[in-house]
């Protein structure tokens, strides 16, 4: 999803601003990362769906 406007918060990974005209991805649990951000997350982890968030709380 690209976004049409700032959303005035940051990216949990990359810590940046999401600014429009930027994609993002929401995930199951309904937190928002850059696209970029979460692939490259997934590619490391080498699992999708688990968010890097809430695997904290394990």
């Amino acid at each position: 999803q690209e976004l049409d406007h700032d959303l005035g918060s940051e990216c949990p990974i990359c810590f940046e601003e999401f600014r429009k005209g930027q994609t993002i991805a929401r995930i199951d649990c309904l937190c928002i990362f850059h696209k970029e951000c979460i692939d490259k997350w997934y590619d490391y982890r080498k699992v999708d769906g688990i968010c890097p968030i809430h695997s904290m709380d394990d």
